[in-house]
């Protein structure tokens, strides 16, 4: 399957200085994102799946008190992409196991209005593995267990920013979460 997005979206009453009084905002602003998005994903073969998409974005101020009328906007990503693949057994010894892997990559960004604070683009490993019990005994049809883990390297970066430094924060460290569910079919 293969969808793609041509956009170009408008939005009005973004805050804004209120040019009485800097120490409040108004709703007077205006912001404009142009971009596209692509996604492919399938069954390579019945056993492999495979996601993959790509983001691209014009995030601009097109109305502002404050002076920051075409910087980008704060904290959005010029471009995103990531590609997933999970391997799945339905036959064999080791039936109803899934592994799987991917990458997360999210571009640059600016950390405040006026464009000085730029953020560094980052890209993330995710893993999993999974297990169907079905594949064990038919009456544990619908229990299943996962263990994902984000960030396998544990990459230090910056997520977003408010206004300066002093204020950017940290993306999540290296998580590990397990679950365990029952589905009824």
């Amino acid at each position: 399957m293969l969808t793609a997005a041509f956009f170009d979206t408008t939005q009005q009453n973004v805050l804004t200085a209120d040019p009485t009084n800097i120490a409040f905002s108004v709703q007077t602003g205006e912001a404009r994102v142009r971009g596209f998005e692509f996604e492919a994903r399938g069954s390579v073969t019945r056993e492999l799946e495979i996601v993959g998409g790509y983001s691209k974005y014009d995030p601009r101020v097109t109305k502002s008190n404050d002076g920051f009328v075409g910087n980008y906007l704060v904290n959005t990503a010029l471009e995103q992409a990531s590609l997933w693949a999970k391997y799945t057994w339905y036959d064999g010894p080791v039936a109803g196991l899934g592994i799987g892997g991917g990458v997360r990559y999210v571009g640059e960004s600016f950390g405040d209005a006026a464009n000085t604070i730029l953020i560094p683009d980052y890209a993330l490993f995710d893993a999993t593995i999974s297990f169907d019990f079905k594949y064990l005994r038919p009456d544990l049809k619908g229990w299943s267990a996962q263990i994902n883990a984000t960030n396998l390297t544990n990459r230090y970066y910056v997520a977003s920013c408010v206004t300066s430094f002093a204020y950017c924060g940290l993306g999540a460290a290296r998580t590990v979460l397990g679950t365990v569910k029952y589905a009824w079919n």
